[in-house]
């Protein structure tokens, strides 16, 4: 092996086969970004402007983004004195206690143990 065979990176092939081509410029890829980004503001632009109908029916479809649900939970004690939290009031005349819950929150509470 010579010198300049051990400069030569052994899985570039091509340099082998044909030492004075010369390669593609680095980046081209991005030409094939800008293509699709164009054909897909084309293709908007199109629903937007020409075919308002459908344009609206996927729209209606579109997930939406919403601030956090509150929900109504019911606290009560059973007949064996355990706690129930459920999402419809007790049966009868038990006595309840009604619970406004974030969906984004946490109702857990801490043990005893750890609030110390």
């Amino acid at each position: 092996m010579t010198q300049r065979d051990s400069n030569l990176d052994p899985f570039d092939f091509a340099a082998e086969s044909a030492p004075n081509a010369t390669r593609p410029e680095r980046g081209s890829g991005w030409a094939l970004v800008w293509v699709i980004v164009v054909l897909l503001g084309a293709g908007a632009a199109y629903l937007w402007f020409f075919d308002r109908e459908r344009a609206n029916r996927w729209l209606e479809k579109a997930p939406t983004i919403t601030g956090p649900s509150v929900t109504t939970a019911y606290k009560w004690r059973d007949a064996n004195g355990s706690w129930q939290i459920t999402d419809q009031p007790p049966p009868g005349a038990i006595p309840y206690e009604t619970v406004r819950v974030r969906s984004d929150v946490n109702i857990l509470p801490a043990l005893e143990e750890e609030k110390r």
